[in-house]
C-alpha cells in the first residue's frame, strides 16, 4: 500500500514538472511608466522618453550635462533638473539640484537654469509591460544633433533617434532606424560607441 502511494506521488509529481515546462510559465513581466518630453533648445527640437525613476541626459558641446528625473504624483508629474558632473579619477556621478517642476499632459514649461533656455512640454505617460528578463540589454541610448546630445531610454530628433524598446515604450517615436549609444555623460557630445 505505501509502495502504491509513493508511486501516485510520484507520478503526480512528474505531471506537474511537466505541465509546468510544456505550458511554460513566464517569468513575470513589470509594468514600465514612461514620461514622453519635447525638448526645444533654440531651434531645435527632440522627444525624449525617459522612465520614470530613471535619469535622461542632455550634454552640452561644453561639456554641461542636464539630468532630468521624473516621478509621477497623482495625475502630475513631477520633473527634477540636475547638473550632472562626472568624478575624472573615479567617473562618479554627482548631482546638483536645479530645479523641481510639476508638469501636465499639453504643458509646456521654461527653464532657463542650464546653458541655454530650454522649453519642456509633457507630452505622455504610457505604460508598457517590459522584456521578461527586466529592463533588457538597452536601458539608455544617445542621438547627436548640432552642439547637443541627447540620452533617454528613446530619443527622436531631426538628426536620427533609438529606442530601447524593451525598457520602455517608445509609441511616440515616428522613425524606425535605431541607433544605440551609451551615454558619457563626462563627454562633449559625439558619435563614439562605449
Amino acid at each position: 500500500m505505501e509502495k502504491m502511494r509513493r508511486r501516485r506521488l510520484t507520478i503526480m509529481l512528474t505531471t506537474a514538472i511537466l505541465l509546468t515546462v510544456c505550458v511554460g510559465i513566464a517569468p513575470a513581466r513589470a509594468s514600465v511608466t514612461t514620461v514622453n518630453l519635447r525638448i526645444g533648445i533654440g531651434t531645435q527640437s527632440a522627444r525624449l522618453s525617459i522612465g520614470t525613476g530613471s535619469m535622461a541626459r542632455i550634454g552640452f558641446r561644453n561639456g554641461q550635462v542636464l539630468g532630468l528625473i521624473p516621478t509621477i504624483d497623482g495625475d502630475a508629474v513631477q520633473l527634477s533638473l540636475v547638473d550632472v558632473t562626472v568624478e575624472p579619477a573615479t567617473g562618479a556621478e554627482h548631482l546638483e539640484p536645479l530645479a523641481d517642476l510639476s508638469m501636465s499632459t499639453g504643458t509646456t514649461v521654461h527653464f532657463d537654469g542650464a546653458l541655454v533656455p530650454i522649453d519642456l512640454e509633457l507630452l505622455q505617460v504610457t505604460t508598457s509591460v517590459s522584456s521578461p528578463d527586466g529592463a533588457g540589454p538597452c536601458t539608455s541610448c544617445c542621438v547627436s544633433c548640432g552642439d547637443v546630445l541627447y540620452c533617454g531610454c528613446g530619443v527622436e530628433t531631426n538628426c536620427g533617434s533609438c529606442c530601447c524598446s524593451a525598457s520602455c515604450g517608445c509609441s511616440l517615436l515616428s522613425s524606425g532606424s535605431c541607433v544605440v549609444r551609451t551615454p558619457d555623460a563626462a563627454k562633449a557630445p559625439s558619435t563614439a560607441q562605449k
